[in-house]
């Protein structure tokens, strides 16, 4: 019985999040957005009914043999085979599209093919809560996993058909391994013997699946890798160089088979993208996309900023495995993303694996401001602001803020700080509760009023004011 009562906030919180990410799930991101979608479920549906993986590509290595297939239903030719990814994450989608009655090389309903990612989507909300349990107090887990299955960004992220949401699966799944790890039973016993090489097999088979999944999967291995350097933990090295080895040769076993060449020439023009220093400032301050039009709510920035204020504060990364663990895997996807995204590739996915690890780093800072720092619960607030400007947007089709509206809003969020120098102190955390509630319910607007007319209707919006 007090099993299901610690389960019951958790279970509610799966629930709540799974609704969210199904509740028009069709809408947004819209379906022109990405055609991602549309090759990530032709790839996989190709191989499951003949055997050949094909899908739409544009890389000019296709044009130089005979591997331009037919006319597809987008703009772009299917090519055979297709090579650009590996295929593991591709048979999800692909399956969906196939067992809804449709031929694999129909265009694919994004009513069936967001399916499986609203459900990829819960499970990582159910992993995030299940990991954070294992370490944070029970009231700052539920509220970090709470953090995750409720934050639009989190929200709309997670119904984009692509390989990025099942990597985030293996992240928070390679995260709980090292927390099992961490905690094993140690010496020369049956139990502690047969415990690390089920765990020591676990690290293997997820390094091996993330790069099955898509050649940018490496940073999970590599983070356990790097974790392993800086805790100097020799066998915790050795599953995590085994993973990459044998995912390595997994990956050019897949390719061998259907054609090497092809599958190097392809990798070397995708490599070449134009890469710069500002990669990652833009990515995160300039055009925060989800896919590929912009989405401001302020929430990245938070987290990114928590980021930096978790690798400042040293008690964490000494003392705690599981904070090492997360501020690496969000060096190693920042790196990964500053290395080959490209300086003007906007694309929000590559992104996603951080979510889980910024959740976490938003939960901190807020748990700072809690601590009756009401400076820093104001600079949240202006943070946070175009959230609500993006929920009013959605919900009423117009941007009818006044700029003494507008004025007054950004003041409120100085109303605990003012309160805490007068009489009525008292009253100023339950203030600053009552200004983050706000922000957390107008993102609960965003979720439920976004449609396609809002969306259009915010981006007419936004272009015209960029170009005035």
């Amino acid at each position: 019985m007090k099993r299901l009562k610690a389960l019951a906030p958790y279970v509610l919180i799966i629930i709540l999040g799974f609704f969210l990410r199904a509740y028009r799930y069709t809408e947004f991101p819209t379906i022109t957005e990405t055609a991602d979608e549309h090759a990530w479920t032709w790839l996989g549906a190709s191989i499951i009914a003949e055997g050949q993986p094909t899908s739409w590509s544009y890389f000019h290595s296709y044009s130089d043999g005979p591997y331009v297939y037919a006319k597809s239903p987008l703009h772009a030719p299917f090519v055979r085979p297709a090579l650009d990814h590996p295929p593991l994450f591709s048979f999800i989608p692909g399956a969906f599209h196939l067992l809804s009655g449709a031929k694999w090389s129909d265009l694919p309903e994004h009513s069936v093919i967001r399916i499986p990612m609203i459900l990829l989507g819960s499970l990582a909300i159910a992993l995030f809560g299940y990991w954070t349990s294992l370490v944070l107090e029970k009231r700052w887990s539920l509220f970090a996993t709470f953090l995750f299955a409720v934050i639009p960004t989190f929200v709309f992220s997670s119904r984009v058909v692509v390989s990025e949401n099942l990597l985030t699966i293996f992240f928070l799944v390679t995260a709980i391994l090292i927390e099992k790890w961490e905690n094993r039973l140690r010496g020369k016993t049956i139990q502690a013997k047969r415990q690390f090489k089920k765990i020591a097999v676990a690290f293997i088979l997820v390094g091996v699946a993330s790069m099955l999944t898509k050649i940018s999967g490496i940073v999970v291995p590599a983070t356990v890798l790097a974790y392993a350097v800086v805790k100097k933990d020799r066998y915790l090295g050795l599953f995590s160089v085994a993973s990459i080895i044998i995912g390595a040769l997994a990956v050019f076993s897949y390719a061998a088979s259907i054609n090497l060449q092809l599958f190097l020439d392809i990798q070397k023009e995708q490599s070449i993208r134009p890469i710069g220093l500002s990669t990652i400032y833009n990515r995160f301050f300039v055009k925060p996309n989800i896919a590929q039009k912009i989405y401001y709510d302020g929430w990245l920035i938070v987290g990114f900023f928590g980021f930096i204020y978790a690798l400042i504060k040293k008690e964490l990364t000494k003392n705690t495995h599981f904070w090492l663990f997360s501020l690496l895997a969000i060096l190693s996807t920042l790196g990964f993303i500053g290395l080959s995204a490209g300086e003007f590739t906007f694309y929000g996915w590559y992104s996603y694996p951080l979510f889980p690890f910024f959740a976490l780093c938003i939960t901190l800072v807020l748990k700072e401001a809690y601590a009756k720092k009401y400076l820093l619960t104001a600079m949240l607030w202006i943070l946070l602001l175009p959230g609500i400007e993006t929920a009013l947007s959605y919900a009423s089709r117009d941007h009818f803020l006044t700029k003494p509206v507008i004025r007054l809003i950004y003041l409120i969020g100085f109303i605990p700080l003012l309160l805490s120098v007068t009489p009525l102190k008292k009253y100023a955390r339950y203030t600053q509760l009552v200004l983050f509630a706000c922000i957390i319910c107008f993102g609960f607007v965003s979720v439920l009023a976004v449609d396609r007319t809002a969306v259009d209707a915010v981006s007419e919006h936004f272009i015209k004011g960029i170009t005035e």
